[in-house]
């Protein structure tokens, strides 16, 4: 079995969820797992699931930080030797790379690429700089299609020593035994514990409070969901720089009493028990995102936009799909299904149906360790 290290900067949110499953599904697989990352809630759910975790300084902007950073993790490496090295996301992408420079296997996700979430100059460097480092890339490993096919418009692809090409679709997993239906008793416990009514119509949006992951335009789209279902209620979990901005336009549009805000802390499933609904407002940058795979696996409808990504992950039957940035028409998606407890039982089975078939955490982590396996063959090439 060989030795893998996980190396991200993101240590919240969907990427730092994303490895702290991988990590404990592959160390139940039997591989010798660990991961380097910054302090936070990564390190924490990792020691909870008995998986080495090393510290690694890391801030999300490139620039002046960089040279620590590579000392850092060449620290690191020292102290936990591996055979194959995993990048997740940007930061650890680009300090990893100058560091190994082909010297050991190297795996990388993007999980979104970087010139998605920026304009101008830095947005053209960061192109530059992926096609650059495809010559130190054994693996470029993409969480959909679409995410594969926006690094090769823009001429990014991985090649292998012998001149072929490592590109390869793993899929995002959910750990389908935590993320599960809750039955109609759970539902109205967690309701209770949560301090929401019994009865209400409740959708939920997860994700970080920023101008990507769009709730302003879900904000926004509230009264008109509330002429349609007068007791909708709708939370937020998350937390971000756009959330003082989301409370005073909540007020503003007369809805304030009808939107809760909720930091995301600790394990969020229970959460996913309280909805009717689950909604995914975002504007772009969403290579797959976990949330819809985590309503789904939860036996929730979804509600998203039409970001990279979704549609792929989103089953036929499992909810509606709309365009980026129009409020009427995810307005009346949500209120349908608010509206109509029928419709969400049945695209919800479809969704759990789904996700277990395409989305299982285990094997998502056996496929990306397989990957990581198939590169031991390759000849160091630093």
């Amino acid at each position: 079995m060989p030795r893998i290290l996980h190396v991200t900067q993101p240590v919240d949110g969907g990427v730092g969820r994303v490895v702290a499953d991988v990590a404990a599904a592959q160390t139940a697989l039997g591989f010798d797992v660990a991961v380097a990352s910054p302090a936070g809630w990564l390190a924490d759910r990792l020691t909870g699931d008995g998986v080495p975790w090393l510290r690694w300084d890391a801030v999300r902007a490139p620039g002046g930080s960089v040279p620590r950073e590579l000392a850092d993790l060449r620290k690191v490496l020292a102290h936990q030797p591996a055979d194959v090295v995993h990048l997740h996301s940007s930061k650890a992408g680009l300090v990893g790379r100058l560091l190994l420079r082909g010297a050991a296997p190297t795996m990388f996700s993007p999980h979104g690429w970087a010139w998605q979430a920026v304009t101008g100059p830095i947005a053209s460097s960061t192109v530059v700089w992926e096609r650059w480092a495809t010559r130190w890339t054994d693996a470029l490993v993409c969480v959909s299609a679409a995410e594969l096919r926006a690094g090769a418009d823009h001429g990014v692809r991985a090649r292998r020593a012998d001149g072929g090409r490592g590109a390869h679709v793993v899929p995002n997993g959910v750990d389908l035994r935590t993320f599960r239906p809750a039955d109609a008793a759970e539902s109205a416990e967690s309701r209770r514990r949560l301090g929401l009514d019994i009865d209400a119509p409740v959708a939920l949006c997860v994700g970080r409070l920023n101008d990507q992951k769009g709730q302003d335009v879900l904000v926004r789209a509230w009264p008109l969901v509330r002429r349609e279902v007068p007791r909708a209620r709708l939370v937020l979990l998350g937390d971000g720089p756009r959330r003082a901005d989301l409370v005073a336009s909540a007020s503003r549009l007369g809805v304030a009493d009808a939107v809760r805000f909720e930091p995301a802390t600790g394990r969020i499933e229970g959460w996913y028990g309280v909805a009717d609904v689950v909604v995914l407002s975002s504007r772009h940058g969403e290579a797959m995102p976990l949330t819809p795979l985590e309503a789904m696996a939860c036996g929730r409808p979804v509600v998203a936009t039409d970001v990279a990504g979704v549609r792929e992950s989103l089953g036929p039957g499992c909810g509606a799909v709309v365009l980026a940035g129009d409020a009427d028409a995810l307005a009346a998606e949500v209120a349908r299904r608010l509206g109509d407890s029928e419709l969400c039982r049945t695209e919800g089975a479809a969704g759990r149906a789904w996700a277990a078939r395409h989305f299982d955490v285990a094997k998502s982590a056996e496929r990306l360790a397989a990957v990581a396996e198939s590169l031991l063959a390759r000849p160091a090439r630093g």
